[in-house]
């Protein structure tokens, strides 16, 4: 658990800086690097495990090249044993030094090597370019900002903004996140991932950066496609469902924390589920602690597959359901936490569960983030139709229809709402050209660990598994009225029958109604709306949204997603927009 930030001039005090505000990323140790082209800074924990990185940036031996990185390379211990094959001398076990002796041997060609999640920076003083790299799913943030002739970067939007002290809300992102519930993030096609700030973007999942001193020029590229990494399987010759289970239990073991307690998220679902009956069918005497939310007597309760899953691993299972008292006491902290406003109050349960762990002395917590994407697609209804799957077809178009309707009553209430302005507003047409498909951003895990000192671990999230996930025919994927049908399969003997056998899917959920009319929300979040700033908003019509909150709290309308999501643009602009940025960075820390 780390944090990095930089920039393409010599300036330690503004470095010093962006150390200070990333600091929750890596409290027990800070180091600095600068010269005429280049200031690096790096933040780091301790976790309990063997130290697994020199505190960081670390140089090659001419001293040319300087290289610091926030992440894992889980198969490290391979590649260092492939450099020594080649003639390289490494003198110890930390992946910085394997890292940097990669780039030596094979230059950016070594990142296809890598198996782990990272966001990697690369001083180059032999050809004078500076690379920005991420991993290829999006695990790990890097956020960076180009400066007429010069470049900033940093692991969040925090660091950046204590140079970019006049950065502005992105209008455009803020209009479809109110209007449509989406976020903007940028065009793949112009090599731009826009945040909810002007001018600072995200570097897409497996992409670099490079800036080349001499032109003062930025390139994007990027290095990892997934459609050309799809390892295919031989129908006749080979066996997926054994070769699956035999990949994810490899992932597990190459992800489980050393020398300290074994902490894993558990829905009640089948992919944290899997993760943590493997832990135990692995590591029968292991002590396993879960942590997982629960809602007694709501419709999407989930504590009786939490339970079964609990007992049959036999965890010390922590339960939580977090309440309007606490988020009315911790709103602020979570909308500057995660620094950009976000879709649902699912955050806020991952907020909580990240605080408990924290609180037990957890620092690794594995996650079953990333199955939904590889092992249950969105494909075409076609496809059912083809397999004859009627109850599939069924399952599926239903629910469909309902979203669709609900959408549309959403949209109704929310164009009465909001302000529709001319030179902001984007057409519905426009919003597609935006979208940025097949790529994740969900970095909410990454800010909500780092915020309580929590490092998220992802089997699901594995080059070996997406790979070969990615190449699976759908008749593997879905049959006879069942999702992830292959990895349903290589978890038997895993996995209890009633998880295997389970259809639902809840996710953490939680009873946001019910949450948002309670006094203590209520009296809160009448007030802001009451507000001056609230009503001066460009944004919104002020007091038409006064008007329909009110008319849910005396249960004349029904809950609405566009309440949450005005409420959050709003405390995000005082946070970020009508504070200074060393209220921001002083604030990041409490």
């Amino acid at each position: 658990m780390s944090g990095i930030n930089g920039f393409t001039w010599d300036d330690t005090d503004l470095c010093h800086k962006m150390n200070n505000a990333t600091m929750h990323r890596g409290p027990d140790g800070e180091n600095l690097f600068s010269n005429n082209n280049i200031s690096f800074g790096y933040v780091q924990t301790h976790m309990s495990e063997p130290v697994r990185n020199f505190l960081l940036p670390i140089s090659d031996e001419s001293g040319k090249i300087q290289l610091m990185y926030d992440g894992e390379i889980y198969n490290y211990t391979n590649i260092k044993e492939e450099l020594e094959s080649l003639g390289r001398l490494i003198k110890s076990d930390k992946e910085s030094e394997i890292i940097i002796n990669a780039y030596l041997q094979w230059g950016l060609a070594c990142l296809e090597k890598f198996n782990g999640v990272w966001s990697i920076a690369i001083y180059d003083g032999t050809i004078n370019k500076l690379f920005l790299i991420r991993d290829r799913y999006g695990t790990k943030p890097l956020y960076y900002q180009i400066l007429e002739e010069n470049l900033i970067f940093s692991s969040e939007i925090l660091g950046i903004l204590v140079h970019s002290e006049s950065s502005q809300p992105n209008d455009r992102a803020v209009i479809k996140y109110l209007h449509r519930g989406q976020y903007i993030y940028g065009q793949k096609w112009l090599r731009t991932g826009e945040t909810f700030f002007n001018d600072i973007f995200l570097l897409f999942p497996g992409a670099y950066l490079s800036f080349d001193y001499n032109t003062r020029k930025t390139e994007h590229v990027f290095w990892y496609i997934g459609s050309e990494h799809i390892e295919h399987f031989d129908r006749h010759n080979d066996d997926p469902i054994k070769y699956m289970r035999k990949v994810f239990i490899q992932s597990i073991k190459d992800r489980l924390p050393k020398n300290t307690t074994v902490a894993s998220s558990l829905s009640g679902g089948i992919d944290s589920s899997s993760i943590v009956c493997t832990i135990r069918h692995e590591y029968p005497d292991l002590k396993i602690n879960t942590y997982s939310m629960v809602h007694p007597g709501e419709p999407y309760d989930e504590s009786e597959y939490v339970k079964m899953v609990v007992d049959f691993a036999k965890t010390n299972a922590v339960y939580l359901s977090p309440n309007s008292e606490e988020l009315s006491h911790d709103l602020l902290d979570l909308i500057r936490t995660q620094q950009e406003p976000f879709l649902t109050l699912a955050v806020f349960g991952q907020y909580k569960m990240m605080q408990k762990a924290h609180d037990h002395g957890i620092k690794i917590m594995m996650d079953g983030m990333g199955a939904d994407l590889l092992l249950r697609p969105h494909v075409n209804i076609t496809e059912y139709v083809r397999s004859g799957d009627i109850s599939e077809i069924l399952r599926r178009i239903i629910p469909f229809i309902q979203l669709r309707m609900e959408k549309i009553r959403n949209r109704k209430i929310a164009k009465s709402l909001l302000k529709e302005i001319p030179e902001l507003y984007l057409q519905e047409k426009d919003f597609a050209k935006f979208d940025v498909p097949n790529t994740s951003f969900d970095i909410r895990d990454d800010r909500n660990g780092m915020r309580w000192g929590v490092s998220t671990r992802m089997p699901f999230q594995d080059k070996l598994f997406q790979e070969f996930g990615a190449g699976l025919p759908f008749e593997w994927r879905v049959r006879n009225g069942y999702t992830k049908y292959i990895f349903r399969q290589a978890m038997k003997g895993i996995l209890p029958s009633g998880i295997l056998e389970r259809r639902t899917k809840q996710g953490f959920v939680l009873p946001v109604s019910n949450i948002m009319s309670s006094g203590e929300m209520q009296e809160k979040i009448e007030n802001i709306f009451s507000s001056k700033s609230f009503l001066s908003r460009k944004y919104w019509d002020g007091k038409a949204v006064q008007k329909k909150y009110h008319d849910f709290c005396c249960g004349k309308e029904q809950w609405n997603d566009i309440f949450w999501r005005i409420l959050n643009v709003e405390i995000w602009l005082r946070i970020y927009f009508d504070s200074t940025a060393e209220d921001i960075a002083h604030e990041a820390k409490i």
